[in-house]
């Protein structure tokens, strides 16, 4: 997991051949007027969802991990509750391997030892 401001978006680059057209969507100036929706910015390979829900409440949220997709999560508004832990020490599934989603949901229960912060825009 990465944490850090988009600012500093230009040294993460070389981690993914497909980080450059993501953070070029991300920065783009009317990013927070855009409408809920999915958005494809490189087929399949490169896609955004956008949300402007409140989201899940600390107790109410899984931990997943991905087999397929990179997250990029950027908070535009609010407060969103991040967690992190290594993969091997989500050991308690919750539902299963989702092949449409690539995701494995793990229980909340399971959350630490690992990483918790709030996460707001700066």
């Amino acid at each position: 997991m990465i944490l850090d401001v988009l600012e500093n978006a230009p040294r993460y680059l070389a981690l993914h051949k497909g980080f450059a057209k993501a953070f070029e969507f991300l920065l783009r100036p009317d990013l927070k007027e855009l409408p809920v929706a999915k958005y494809e910015i490189d087929g399949t390979q490169v896609y955004a969802m956008v949300s402007k829900d409140s989201g899940r409440k600390r107790e109410e949220a899984l931990l997943e991990t991905h087999e397929k997709y990179i997250d990029i999560q950027l908070v535009l508004a609010g407060i969103d509750d991040m967690g992190w832990k290594p993969k091997t020490r989500c050991i308690q599934p919750a539902g299963g391997y989702d092949p449409k989603t690539a995701i494995y949901n793990f229980s909340p229960t399971y959350r630490m030892p690992g990483f918790q912060r709030k996460v707001e825009p700066l």
